[in-house]
């Protein structure tokens, strides 16, 4: 009867007008927090997809202190862990680039080259196709500190981060100075063009400088002596599209990283590719090291950038949960109205035998049914144009094009947030159906 009642004709056309506006208001409103969710879930994703190029499957740290004291040791622990496809150490500290007469603070990162490549998306980074800068031979390393050039070189395939793509011929000749590779951002600030590499072109290296760590105050007669120094030659420029590994960090090789930081065999962290579940191997980790570590999913790496959106997305969908319920206020109007409308056919159902609760249950679920409706329809619009949205990006993101990591809208519709959208409107439901069916049994008191 409720649902014959909410389309059945009404004896005045604007009931029947303001009964489609509740139930479009309930549905825009659904669809609204359907699309936003689905637009920071792409978000999300991006994010999560873009920092995995440059993020292990699983970090191991110290849980004191900021290196791992006996990281070799450690590393063969952990490779014979069951689960664990690579293990390798890297190292990182601060240091001070120079080029040209520009300085910059840079983050110098010491890796295994051939096992970081394997563990993260390095290569699929390399700007120019993977080329890169191989250091020159002969260079004199027996010069004095203040008398060492920085060391240049041309192309080749045998650098620091080998083209996995390319065949070499021949194992390359060591090389006599360090080979680096920069981000796009270290490159740009130290004044690298953005045609850097091309076939057969010689760069000009970076000199960088590291304070002692051994060094316990400055000579003021040889500062030099309380700085440790090195010259890279640049060998590559990548690019992940995450900003803070972008603005200024410096790969080179973890034996100079190590030389520089007068270390030998310490690390900053353990970087692991798994060949199963994470969380799994994860913990198999954990029981192998003991305690004294700390041991990282990608998922925890992530935690600063994936926290930030998840708040401003549960933020959003409170707010347009509110408007949500501002909506509902139609529907309670409505409802009301109808019961207006209907008031003889209440005396009749009255004069019949049925009682109060029967009738006032009557408009109860005719609340819901507008609730429902609209909650239903604004689902089905949301995903619909979510899809739409996904597999042909009508709506795009302003600004340049080649400067965004996106130019439309990401989108990814979860189930587990369609059924976050029914809680509010549920809980409308309920309220809408309680506040009609107090106004029906009002009715039939006046009217008794």
């Amino acid at each position: 009867m409720a649902a014959r009642y909410l389309f059945a004709r009404k004896s005045h056309s604007a009931v029947s007008i303001i009964a489609i506006i509740s139930v479009c208001g309930v549905a825009l409103a659904t669809m609204a927090i359907v699309c936003v969710l689905s637009v920071f879930n792409g978000f999300r994703s991006i994010i999560s997809d873009r920092d995995a190029r440059i993020l292990p499957d699983l970090a191991i740290t110290a849980a004191t202190g900021s290196v791992i004291s006996n990281a070799d040791s450690l590393t063969d622990i952990i490779s014979g862990v069951e689960g664990v496809e690579i293990a390798s150490p890297v190292i990182e500290d601060n240091a001070v680039a120079y080029r040209g007469g520009l300085q910059l603070p840079v983050r110098i990162l010491g890796v295994q080259p051939e096992a970081y490549r394997k563990i993260t998306g390095i290569t699929g980074m390399l700007k120019n196709g993977g080329r890169f800068i191989a250091a020159p031979q002969g260079a004199d390393e027996s010069a004095a500190p203040d008398e060492i050039e920085a060391a240049s070189g041309t192309f080749s395939e045998d650098a620091l981060f080998m083209d996995s793509g390319a065949e070499v011929s021949e194992a390359p000749e060591p090389a006599t100075v360090t080979e680096s590779v920069l981000t796009t951002g270290a490159a740009a600030r130290l004044g690298y063009s953005a045609a850097l590499l091309p076939e057969e072109l010689e760069v000009e290296g970076v000199m960088i400088y590291m304070p002692r760590r051994t060094a316990t105050v400055i000579s003021e007669s040889n500062p030099a002596a309380s700085f440790m120094l090195d010259s890279l030659a640049v060998t590559g420029v990548v690019e992940s599209g995450q900003n803070d590994f972008d603005a200024n960090t410096v790969i080179i090789d973890i034996d100079e990283a190590r030389e520089l930081l007068e270390y030998n065999r310490e690390a900053s962290a353990i970087y692991v590719k798994t060949s199963g579940s994470e969380a799994k191997v994860a913990e198999a980790v954990g029981k192998a090291l003991g305690s004294g570590f700390v041991v990282k999913d990608r998922l925890t790496q992530q935690t600063l950038h994936l926290r930030m959106i998840s708040i401003e997305k549960w933020i959003t969908f409170l707010l347009l949960s509110f408007i949500l319920l501002i909506a509902s206020f139609n529907v309670i109007s409505t409802i009301s109205m109808l019961i207006v409308d209907k008031r003889k056919d209440i005396n009749t159902l009255s004069r019949i035998g049925a009682s109060k609760g029967l009738i006032s249950e009557i408009f109860c679920w005719e609340s819901a049914y507008v609730c429902i409706a609209g909650t239903v329809g604004g689902m089905i619009l949301g995903v619909v144009l979510c899809l739409i949205q996904k597999h042909f990006g009508l709506i795009g993101i302003g600004g340049d094009p080649d400067l965004l990591m996106v130019t439309t809208y990401p989108v990814e519709v979860k189930l587990s947030d369609l059924l976050i959208v029914l809680l509010p409107s549920v809980v409308i439901a309920i309220i809408t159906a309680l506040v009609a069916s107090g106004f029906a049994r009002r009715q039939l008191t006046v009217n008794s």
